[in-house]
């Protein structure tokens, strides 16, 4: 098969070593394509993106509660700390006698009187005074007095300078 080009020359196309019929790969056209997709429905996009709301709502939800509680705790804590400290400074270091730090019974006793119809009530539970080497002087729970128990970094502090120390605490252990 000869064809003439633009420039007046015969150019020759056909090859003896290829065939006349060669099989072709089609890369564009109709049956290269990918089938069309689903077009999205309304209702399916409402869905999900009520769905994703809520799933962060619930997270924040459930952030903001934990957050909340260690908030709520922390301020409880800190209220105590400082009713405590002016409880202990105003109501109870007014009572201290010498014979209570040393043992005295009467003392004791008359201390224990007060300490009851002055000072505990339904937010404040339980009072302890102790000297400075861990020993406990005085408790609303009398078991405790007499014991020593190790003092704390923090307990010393309380002792040696004006400092409150205040934790939750398990009010059935020692």
């Amino acid at each position: 098969m000869t064809q003439a080009d633009g420039a007046g020359t015969t150019g020759d196309y056909s090859h003896p070593e290829v065939p006349a019929r060669v099989p072709w790969l089609r890369l564009t056209g109709t049956e290269a394509r990918t089938p069309p997709e689903r077009p999205l429905r309304p209702r399916t996009v409402v869905i999900q993106v009520i769905a994703g709301i809520l799933v962060v709502l619930i997270g924040v939800a459930v952030a903001g509660a934990f957050a909340s509680r260690r908030v709520a705790e922390r301020e409880a804590v800190t209220d105590a700390a400082h009713t405590t400290d002016l409880i202990a400074q105003r109501v109870v270091q007014p009572a201290i006698t010498d014979g209570l730090v040393s043992g005295n019974p009467a003392a004791l006793a008359a201390f224990d009187r007060f300490v009851r119809r002055q000072v505990l009530n339904s937010s404040l539970v339980r009072v302890k005074l102790w000297t400075a080497a861990g020993r406990i002087v005085y408790s609303d729970e009398p078991r405790l007095i007499g014991q020593t128990f190790p003092l704390g970094s923090q307990d010393r502090a309380a002792l040696t300078g004006h400092a409150v120390h205040a934790e939750i605490s398990d009010l059935q252990r020692p």
